[in-house]
């Protein structure tokens, strides 16, 4: 994971903390399908914002943009899989191995993207 700040450019995926609200009012009424749903959606922001903010193509004076964004989809990556662990929990496994960050409580999630 990259060790950078966020780029200020872009705005960060989705807001963590609306995420984990959102998802503890799912689960009063035990609406695991709507908390699945909106974990998707999460899901849906971070791949709207690797598409549109393309790494891959900073070259040059752009290059050093580049790792801000891949270490803020990472972090995306890292929070919202810990809402998908419950449905994928190999590949939730996967993903925390991959990145080298065991999963925490989703209470200590910090809203920055910065865990």
């Amino acid at each position: 994971i990259p060790d950078s700040t966020h780029d200020s450019a872009w705005a960060l995926p989705f807001d963590i903390e609306a995420l984990i609200n959102g998802v503890k009012e799912d689960m009063k009424s035990n609406s695991i399908d709507t908390a699945l749903a909106r974990t998707m959606e999460v899901v849906r922001n971070t791949n709207k914002f690797i598409t549109e903010a393309e790494p891959w193509k900073m070259k040059g004076e752009d290059e050093s943009r580049r790792a801000p964004v891949v270490r803020t989809t990472l972090e995306a990556i890292y929070a919202f899989t810990h809402f998908l662990a419950p449905v994928i929990p190999h590949a939730a496994k996967l993903i925390f191995d991959a990145l080298q960050t065991p999963p925490k409580p989703v209470f200590l999630l910090k809203n920055d993207f910065y865990n």
